[in-house]
């Protein structure tokens, strides 16, 4: 398997930035929330509706964008982990 050297340093950098990105989709995703929460309370009238079509399209949106980020996390996991085997097999001398 082929394993690819990673920087403690920038994966570190890498998992401060991911959480800070899920901390900013977090809020995103309650304001979305709170946004239809309103529209609902407001009834059936037009305005509301559409308001509450664009809070769901929000939230939408922030929950493709949280997917994108975990999706990120994943491959930067898998990428330590990969490393970690490999800084094993070298110091053990086992392939």
């Amino acid at each position: 398997m082929a394993t690819t050297a990673v920087d403690p340093h920038r994966l570190g950098d890498a998992a401060r930035v991911f959480e800070g990105s899920l901390d900013g989709l977090d809020l995103r995703c309650e304001a979305a929330l709170r946004s239809i929460a309103a529209a609902l309370g407001q009834g059936a009238h037009s305005e509301a509706a559409h308001e509450l079509g664009d809070a769901v399209r929000s939230l939408l949106v922030a929950v493709e964008a949280q997917q994108a980020v975990l999706g990120r996390g994943i491959a930067l996991a898998g990428a330590a982990y990969d490393a970690t085997e490999a800084h094993i097999a070298a110091a053990t001398g086992m392939p």
